[in-house]
């Protein structure tokens, strides 16, 4: 079977209308909706000895995701705190300092290797270590979000496989654009998601569009994790792109029906308002 790691960003989202915070983050997303997708997952990244940390921790494990090397910090757990506006999004504050306790070790890297892929993102400050991701031996995927920052890009893009962005904002030419860049950099795809307009995804040779399945939103939060989860698990199988883009926009669908990206809401408690 095929294993997967996300490495990075984890977040409790805080819903203030709802008074109610989510377990989240990019690379812990990957993690447990990989593993509700049916495939070995495993989630590493940094949490703090808070409720917050507590909630990560049970959700993972519920979700029957593989924590073994998760560190725990003296402090707070990373935060966002987040308004909906008719179902997208708002983040008013966020907290990410935690990230920069995480230090991966040789026993780290060894326990990486044991993976298939690992996924994590520019929000996990993790950039440093890519280079040890390749020579572990995995295939790495990293989403650069909406950060379209060139430096950045030729920084990275040499050292992955496969490459995600948000295109919220930026018109057709600078996307296909974007992704030519991308794949030319060395990633072998590259993806970029455009909201209610879907996704387009570029291989080197042919440019793919996915069209979003329409659904009742309650909360978008989470959906492009989902997309780029279900897309990445199912290519990486049967190296089928419309099929995989196919079951990836009905995943991103399903994301929206509910509040946070994987569940597992509990009320915020007075002290971490």
């Amino acid at each position: 079977m095929l294993r997967v790691i996300g490495i990075g960003d984890n977040v409790v989202d805080r819903y203030l209308d709802l008074k109610m915070m989510f377990p989240g983050g990019n690379a812990l997303n990957f993690s447990a909706l990989a593993k509700r997708y049916g495939f070995d997952s495993a989630y590493l990244g940094i949490v703090g000895n808070d409720d917050a940390g507590r909630l990560i921790k049970a959700a993972l494990k519920k979700e029957n995701v593989d924590i073994s090397r998760l560190q725990t910090a003296a402090g707070s757990t990373a935060f966002t705190d987040i308004e909906l506006e008719n179902g997208d999004r708002v983040f008013k504050n966020f907290d990410l300092s935690i990230y920069g306790k995480l230090n991966l070790t040789d026993a780290d890297f060894s326990y990486i290797g044991t993976f298939d892929l690992i996924h994590t993102s520019v929000y996990s400050k993790i950039t440093r270590y890519l280079p040890q991701f390749r020579r572990a031996g995995a295939r790495v995927s990293f989403d650069f979000s909406d950060k379209w920052d060139e430096e950045l890009i030729q920084e990275i893009i040499p050292q992955i496989d496969y490459a995600f962005m948000s295109g919220s904002g930026h018109s057709h030419e600078e996307i296909t654009q974007m992704l030519k860049k991308l794949v030319s950099g060395g990633a072998e795809l590259a993806l970029v998601t455009m909201g209610s307009d879907g996704a387009m995804l570029y291989d080197g040779q042919q440019f793919y569009h996915q069209e979003v399945v329409p659904v009742e939103v309650v909360d978008t939060l989470g959906a492009g994790d989902a997309f780029i989860t279900m897309f990445l698990l199912n290519y990486l199988i049967s190296k089928d792109i419309p099929y995989s883009l196919k079951l990836a926009a009905a995943a991103a669908a399903e994301s929206c029906t509910h509040y946070g990206a994987f569940g597992h809401g509990t009320a915020i408690q007075s002290e971490e308002e």
